[in-house]
């Protein structure tokens, strides 16, 4: 594996986790001041669906996981005229600050789900609960705050669960883990501390639909209620450009890397552990050309190997899909 590579790749995925509008829409904020206190789980994450989108707050928060640690400074704001957030490094060789890129978009709950569904949060939990159920676990406390903590489980094998901490108070999330099949906590995000916290009461217009970029290759497979976002199609990675391709089922991720096979610069075959995340690689031959696929997401790894397993790509106006596909890949899909 060449660390620069997947160190590159790793922040590219980064930068594509928080997702951006897909349906114009409005969310009236002033509806939480009226809320009653949930008494279900699912009424509990809609709650914070609105709660992570509604609120100015100062945060600051740790990323702990396989890649170490990772903290950083979280300030959110929202107005008449939007959304506004940043999010600044306290730690690492250099300073990193990043406007409105929502690197730790995962704190505004399933936020591009519920832009795709126009600022409705009841229909982006009907929608997840085809993958996951809702479970109360109890009582808790995160960063001097009083926080009720759910459980969102996956109805199969093809995802990882989710272990979630809510203000009682407001119902911001304080703090979340990703949770392996045996409910091992692979990765934790914590606010060590919240403050500056105020409700804006107003109506918050979510952004207008980005069209996804055409592009003439797809995944021969990927895990069902995975939906494609709008990103920017292509990335330079050491010097090679790569096509990408980001999905995401409104908790979990999974971004796809498409380019030409450098034996200088690319990932070899198999699985491999960037920062936080894992990936998968496949070499693979079309039109008398070698090329490299990633997968890189919070999913279990069969899913990312099955999803590099081949590609099917549409050739010049042929309406026609031709397959490339992996030496090592086919047989069936991942058990659910």
């Amino acid at each position: 594996m060449h660390r620069r590579t997947g160190a590159l790749l790793l922040g590219t995925l980064m930068s594509a986790l928080p997702m951006t509008g897909l349906a114009a829409g409005r969310i009236d904020c002033s509806l939480l001041k009226e809320q009653r206190t949930p008494e279900q789980a699912d009424q509990w994450f809609a709650y914070s669906i609105m709660a992570g989108r509604c609120h100015d707050f100062r945060a600051v928060a740790m990323r702990i996981g396989p890649g170490g640690i990772r903290t950083v400074e979280i300030r959110h704001r929202v107005s008449d005229e939007g959304e506004w957030e940043t999010t600044r490094f306290l730690d690492g060789p250099h300073p990193d600050v990043r406007s409105n890129a929502h690197l730790e978009r995962r704190w505004q709950i399933a936020a591009e789900a519920l832009n795709r569904a126009g600022g409705d949060e009841d229909d982006v939990v009907t929608a997840m609960k085809r993958h996951y159920r809702f479970r109360m676990v109890g009582q808790s406390r995160v960063a001097d705050r009083e926080a009720v903590v759910i459980d969102i489980q996956p109805r199969d094998a093809l995802r990882y669960g989710h272990r979630l901490w809510l203000d009682r108070t407001t119902g911001l999330l304080l703090k979340q883990q990703l949770l392996g099949r045996q409910g091992d906590p692979l990765e934790v995000i914590q606010l060590a501390s919240l403050s500056d916290v105020s409700l804006y009461a107003g109506q918050l217009a979510l952004p207008d639909r980005r069209r996804l970029p055409e592009s003439r290759w797809s995944p021969q497979w990927l895990p069902p209620g995975f939906y494609p976002q709008p990103v920017d199609d292509e990335v330079v990675i050491d010097g090679v450009t790569m096509r990408r391709q980001l999905y995401s089922d409104g908790l979990s991720t999974l971004s796809v890397f498409l380019g030409p096979l450098d034996e200088a610069v690319s990932l070899r075959e198999g699985v491999h552990q960037l920062g936080n995340f894992r990936a998968a690689s496949r070499h693979l031959s079309h039109d008398r050309q070698s090329w490299q696929l990633v997968a890189v997401g919070e999913v279990p790894t069969e899913v990312l190997t099955h999803t590099v397993s081949g590609i099917d790509w549409q050739s010049g106006n042929d309406a026609e899909a031709e397959t490339a596909a992996a030496p090592a890949a086919g047989g069936a899909s991942p058990s659910s």
